[in-house]
């Protein structure tokens, strides 16, 4: 996945993005995100549930 993929996901879930950073030494992307879940309706739970669906990230 690559990482404009990966960050569209918080995205579209109104959870702003405050900082990211990524490697990709491979085929694989080892990323580290601070995300903004102040006034957020989803529950970081949530959001990680969804960077796991199936065609998102492999884990």
């Amino acid at each position: 996945m690559s990482t404009k993929k990966l960050a569209s996901i918080p995205a579209s879930l109104g959870v702003p993005i405050i900082y990211i950073s990524h490697s990709t030494p491979r085929k694989s992307i080892t990323a580290i995100a601070l995300l903004d879940f102040t006034n957020s309706k989803v529950s970081p739970q949530e959001l990680l549930n969804e960077i796991k669906k199936p065609k998102a990230v492999k884990m």
